[in-house]
């Protein structure tokens, strides 16, 4: 369609997709939607969600979701996805009062794809997964002008936001007012991990967040490994830490002379005795 589309309040099954991208121009409004899934067992992978571009080139339109619940239980369930050399150009996208429950949900998921000029905001969020709850990766060399921003969300995952394999230039990452609660088995788990990222003139804030670890397996609230920084800042302000963990891990990883990392907590904040502050080191 030429024009935006809207859904009112609806009871569906998944897997479905209930907006498919195929190289086109368009904008979508989803509010008020609600999507249930009952799954017997797990299953692997993404099978069902909102908006999914597959092969796909997205350019200049506008993607709203608005007070939509999506409870996917066991399935594979994602608000926006997109992978397979698919393309997004000039793309504002945005995810308000909403929610997604389930053990394989995500609420981005990227992968293979290029990003050139993509705002990407999340305010008021609700999520719980065992899996990374925004997943960016092996994204495409051109990637640049990058906007994520998740502020006033409550995101329960084994990863809050994970980016790997990630080179771009001009990104800017904000994490702001919003807890973040670390849950899972799973032997990679963090607030914020970052693995084989390459940024360059970007700008990474994490503001006045709560974090929370339930997992064995959390060394580090925020982890960077193989991290390449040049003319970037990141700055971490974590207002309250629970949980048997220490708060910054940065392991072989390189920050040119015109890039800063600070890290600040609460005066009156306590660390586990046996974890790790702040490590830096090499494998």
């Amino acid at each position: 369609p030429s024009r935006a589309s809207r859904c009112t309040t609806q009871h569906v099954r998944l897997p479905k997709w209930d907006f498919v991208f195929q190289s086109s121009r368009v904008s979508v409004i989803v509010s008020e939607y609600e999507s249930f899934s009952r799954a017997p067992a797990s299953t692997i992978g993404i099978s069902g969600g909102l908006i999914f571009a597959l092969s796909s080139t997205v350019e200049h339109c506008t993607i709203g979701i608005d007070n939509v619940e999506l409870h996917a239980d066991n399935y594979g369930s994602c608000f926006v996805y997109a992978d397979s050399q698919s393309s997004l150009l000039g793309v504002n996208l945005s995810v308000s009062d909403s929610l997604i429950n389930g053990s394989q949900s995500r609420l981005i998921y990227f992968s293979a794809i290029s990003l050139q000029t993509v705002s990407i905001l999340i305010k008021n969020v609700t999520c719980n997964t065992q899996l990374p709850a925004v997943l960016m990766g092996a994204l495409l060399p051109q990637t640049t002008a990058v906007t994520l921003s998740i502020t006033h969300s409550w995101i329960a995952a084994a990863v809050a936001v994970a980016l790997v394999y990630f080179d771009a230039a001009s990104l800017a990452l904000v994490i702001n007012t919003s807890t973040l609660r670390i849950v899972g088995s799973s032997s990679v788990v963090a607030a914020l991990y970052c693995s084989t990222v390459s940024l360059t003139n970007s700008n990474i804030r994490v503001d006045a967040v709560r974090m929370i670890s339930d997992a064995l397996a959390t060394k580090q609230m925020v982890f960077l490994t193989s991290f390449f920084l040049t003319n970037t800042t990141v700055a971490i302000t974590i207002t309250s830490l629970d949980g048997l963990c220490g708060i910054v891990g940065i392991l072989n990883s390189a920050v040119d002379q015109s890039s800063t990392i600070r890290v600040q907590v609460k005066e009156s904040m306590t660390v586990d005795p046996n974890a790790y502050r702040i490590y830096c080191g090499h494998r």
